[in-house]
Order: C-alpha cells, then structure tokens, then sequence
C-alpha cells in the first residue's frame, strides 16, 4: 500500500496525548443530569458525519442516515468544553503538520445516548466533539480518475483508479448504555479499509492445502500471516510477539474468497484487525500494511 509511513507516528503521539485529554474532559461529567455540561445546550442544524463500523466487514460509512430523521442536534454550549473542542482541532492540526499526512476526523455522536432524568423521562446528551470516533487517511493522496488506455497489469489500473482509504477507529470503555455512566477510557483500536485490501498469499504445502501464507517483503522476521481458505476463513498476523520463547500471533483476522472477471481469486481483509494501544508505536500497524495490496470495488 502506498503513503502509510505516517500513519502510525501520528496514531502513537495522537493516542498517547488524548488520552490525557480524555482524562481531563471526565472531569466534567456531561453523563450526568444535574452538571453544568449536561444541561448548557442549544438545538443547531445537524452537520455531523457520523462513523457506522461494520462488525462483519471492514466497508465503512461515515454518512448520516438517508432517511432524514437527524435533522437537529442539541449542541453542548459550556464554554470550559468549547476551548476543550478547539484544543482537540488545534492538537490534530499540529500532527497532521508534523508529519506531512491529512487526516479527516469523526466525533462520537453523543445525542444518541440518553441520561434518566426521572423514572420516564430521559434527555439526550448534548453534543461535545470531544470524542474522535475515527481517523481517516488517504493512502493515494492522487488518483487518476480513469485508467490509462495501455495498463500493463490489473493491478496496475487498479492502482491509477482506486483511492485507497484507511480509518484508524478508536474504542472506548463505555458499553452498555453509550456515554451513560461513562469512564471515557480508549480501550482499543481498529482498521477499516475502503475499498477492502486484498491479501497476498501463497500455498502452505508444510502445513495444509488449504492456508496461505505471506511474509513481509524484508523477510519472514519482520512479520508474516497466514488464513485458511476454506471454513471461517480465519487468520492471523505474527510480528516479533514472543512469550515463554513461543511467538504468538498479535491479532487474528478473516478474509473472504471473491473471484472478479478473469482475475484469480483474490483474498480480501473481512473483518477489521484490532490492535491494543499499547502495541502503536512499534511498527506493527505500518508491517502489517506493507504486506497488503490495494483493494478494489466490484468490477
């Protein structure tokens, strides 16, 4: 995949800062009925792009619903959490100058979660943006918007016409009952593709017919993975991850069989790999993309 050098720099030191942030935004309590936060609102127009991971596939949408029934929102007014709002975008703006990448950002829609008011009434939460829900970068920053009339190779036109999109989506500590009750504490992370990535790979012949493998192009110590293709379709994603003087796998993962026109069948990510906070800043995200191909839409 091309232009994913900056992605992981950027995660590690936006991580490692906002979790602070959040630390500091618990403070005001916007959960609770009775704090200034809840109850300092006002109803605005809504604008919010709202991010819908998809369980069962890595395809994302960071669209509204079409059905229009979000026409308002109850914006959060105190002001403390305003100047909050602002350090948030000034501090992702220092990154993105940082490390020469864009990334286009999504905030939790709070509205959706409700505080008990009495026993039958229940309101809202206002709408902070306080709370990123995804991050996303364009790994081809300049995609033609049609393919060259002499491609040499599929994967080449795949490459002059797809743009390559990633979204680094963060998981907070707050189920069951949304930001109810919340402690705001990032839990995990997850990558969602788009279009999905195809995976590489070639027959295990010492293991079984039916698994494929793929190494790191530098070699099998910098990371390898290999998923069956029969079953659940289930993989996983090994780095240096030794523990009793065993090397484990990082994350597991599942791809999907699909087969395209005249191209072979081609293995596409299918669920999203998830990745411990504590595990940015080692490279594992940046191998693991290094080992994948630029995906396509449907031919």
């Amino acid at each position: 995949m091309q232009n994913i050098q900056g992605i992981e720099p950027f995660m590690t030191e936006f991580i490692s800062w906002y979790s602070k942030f959040l630390r500091s935004v618990k403070t005001f309590k916007i959960e609770r009925p009775k704090s200034e936060a809840f109850q300092s609102r006002t109803i605005i127009p809504n604008t919010y792009k709202l991010f819908y991971g998809i369980d069962g596939g890595c395809i994302y949408d960071i669209n509204p619903p079409s059905n229009g029934t979000i026409k308002n929102v109850e914006k959060g007014t105190l002001e403390e959490l305003v100047a909050k709002e602002e350090e948030l975008m000034a501090k992702l703006g220092q990154l993105e100058a940082a490390h020469g990448i864009h990334a286009t950002h999504y905030f939790k829609f709070l509205n959706g979660s409700v505080a008990k008011l009495s026993k039958d009434e229940f309101l809202s939460l206002p709408q902070y943006d306080l709370f990123v829900t995804a991050l996303e970068f364009s790994l081809n920053h300049n995609p033609s918007p049609k393919p060259r009339k002499r491609a040499r190779s599929t994967q080449q036109t795949l490459k002059q016409t797809t743009d390559q999109k990633i979204a680094i989506r963060l998981f907070y500590d707050d189920e069951p009952g949304g930001f109810y009750e919340a402690r705001y504490t990032l839990t995990s992370t997850g990558v969602h593709f788009k279009p999905r990535p195809v995976v590489p790979g070639v027959r295990m012949h010492h293991l079984n017919v039916h698994w494929l493998g793929v190494d790191h192009p530098e070699g099998r110590d910098k990371g390898y993975m290999f998923f069956n293709i029969s079953g659940d379709y289930d993989g996983q994603f090994y780095v240096d991850n030794v523990v009793r003087g065993e090397r484990h796998p990082l994350f597991e993962f599942f791809v999907h069989p699909i087969r395209e026109r005249e191209i072979t069948t081609h293995y596409v990510l299918y669920t999203r790999p998830s990745f411990r906070l504590s595990e940015y800043g080692k490279g594992y995200l940046t191998v693991f993309l290094e080992m994948l191909n630029e995906g396509m839409d449907r031919l």
